[in-house]
């Protein structure tokens, strides 16, 4: 019995995540609409500063990538551990490591061009995208209306009602002085 390669090894694992992962879409669709709110929303929380999206947008990208990644990697390790093949994938002769990088690529790369265009253009991440933005809108409006409150009830009283309560409050001031022996001049 020959001991197969590396090259074949790697080739059987992401051959078998790929059929895998064409079972289960909803899990790549949950991690491309992750990255696309993620690298979307960026730039509404930092500025429209051109130089500084400029400066900042790979950096962002590798992080939105990462992040929506990290949110696939409990499902890429999860159906093996269940039916027993990860305990059977620490027996082979290849490094554990170069298995582990086969389920990460063949995770990353089952969506073809077609697919992204199709969950990006058919709206599918706007929905979240738009009430997020509608929650940040209702949250200003909120903080908007409290202050206008605010200045309403501090502005209720008309000034001449605000001057005649000075006037009376002046004059027992100066009645006061006067009992006192001072006398304001």
């Amino acid at each position: 019995m020959s001991n197969p390669g590396m090259l074949d090894t790697l080739r059987c694992v992401a051959g078998r995540d790929l059929l895998a992962a064409l079972r289960r879409r909803a899990d790549v669709v949950t991690t491309l609409i992750f990255f696309v709110i993620v690298a979307s929303l960026f730039p509404l929380g930092v500025g429209p500063e051109t130089a500084m999206l400029r400066m900042m947008g790979p950096g962002v990208v590798w992080v939105a990538a990462l992040l929506a990644s990290m949110l696939a990697l409990g499902r890429l390790f999860a159906s093996d551990y269940a039916d027993g093949t990860l305990e059977q994938l620490t027996l082979v002769p290849q490094p554990l490591g170069m298995l582990v990088l086969a389920k990460v690529a063949a995770q990353h790369g089952k969506l073809t061009e077609d697919e992204i265009k199709t969950l990006v253009v058919d709206n599918k991440w706007l929905a979240t995208l738009a009430a997020a933005v509608q929650g940040e809108l209702d949250r200003v409006s909120q903080t908007l209306t409290g202050r206008i409150r605010e200045l309403a009830d501090r502005y209720a009283t008309p000034l001449p009602q605000l001057a005649d309560e000075v006037a009376t409050l002046a004059a027992r001031v100066d009645e006061h002085l006067k009992k006192m022996g001072a006398v304001w001049k």
